[in-house]
């Protein structure tokens, strides 16, 4: 899969889309920052990276139970983040602001890592 083409073509579904970031073991594997956009200092972006693995990781041991995880979402004041787990392990991190559409923005990201969310 090539990371730097997800992250540009999952930032272009929304003009509200900050970012997309393809993280792996801690470490940011690509991303694709919208202009303008602040990017937060390494330090916070590499806690930030390791809470989604942790967050979707976690959210995986449930699976036996629950079915597969597509995806787990955090709401803050400032924007909304969302966090894909992708086919090879790694996690999607894609924060967007207000206003958009949850359904709309669930299938397009689907369309483009090949699943359907909300079975």
């Amino acid at each position: 899969m090539d990371h730097a083409s997800l992250c540009k073509a999952v930032a272009a579904l929304h003009g509200n889309i900050q970012a997309a970031v393809v993280v792996s073991n801690g470490e940011m594997i690509a991303r694709h920052v919208r202009q303008g956009v602040p990017i937060p200092p390494t330090t916070e972006l590499e806690k930030l990276f390791m809470r989604a693995e942790v967050f979707v990781g976690m959210t995986k041991q449930s699976d036996h139970l629950f079915g597969r995880t597509g995806y787990v979402m955090t709401n803050h004041e400032m924007l909304d983040t969302f966090i894909f787990s992708i086919p090879d392990n790694s996690v999607l991190i894609l924060p967007i602001v207000n206003p958009y559409n949850h359904d709309e923005l669930l299938d397009k990201v689907g369309s483009l890592l090949g699943v359907k969310f909300g079975w």
